[in-house]
């Protein structure tokens, strides 16, 4: 039973390829919304309104003030039954996402942005499902115990450029690393 599922997530998850990974590289955040611990910033979070129901992106600015570099080891919201840090990447006319090995890291006096094609966090087997408008409570955790706790705000799919349609050819073509 806990494979029919697993695989129902995963399957889902490559849906929500075109709808996470497959949009504009350009970050709409909300800059306005920070949350501060310590030497590290989480700098405006944000969620898309899922395209498949079981799973959405998770998107902001992560930014280290310290002397030492930390890495984003992992991610957690009460929507999801499973969060991951992934990376959309593109393989000649393979476009898949892949979860980041070992977390994602924040180099010392520098940062990392979570953006549509890019890295982001990935929240599947949602327990509800957001709509524009909500907010959804996000978690990141780093290497240094360093927790940040975060209300991201859901956004709508409208007016997203460069957002692919899912044809048969593209969907044979994707895949999950």
């Amino acid at each position: 039973m806990k494979t029919i599922m697993r695989a129902g997530v995963l399957a889902a998850a490559v849906l929500a390829v075109v709808a996470v990974g497959g949009c504009s590289s350009e970050t709409t955040s909300d800059t306005a919304a920070t949350t501060t611990e310590g030497d590290l910033t989480v700098e405006g979070p944000w969620v898309y309104a899922p395209a498949a129901p079981n799973v959405t992106g998770g998107f902001a600015t992560i930014r280290n003030a310290g002397d030492e570099d930390v890495t984003l080891v992992s991610a957690d919201s009460p929507i999801a039954g499973m969060v991951q840090i992934h990376e959309f990447i593109t393989e000649g006319t393979t476009e898949k996402m892949v979860e980041v090995e070992g977390g994602l890291p924040v180099p010392a006096g520098g940062s990392v942005e979570l953006k549509p094609g890019s890295y982001h966090v990935m929240l599947m087997e949602l327990k509800e499902v957001p709509v524009a408008g909500d907010t959804v409570e996000m978690t990141f955790v780093f290497s240094d115990g360093t927790e940040i706790t975060v209300d991201a705000p859901v956004r709508a799919r409208e007016g997203m450029t460069g957002a692919p349609t899912m044809s048969p050819s593209m969907s044979a073509s994707m895949s999950m690393g």
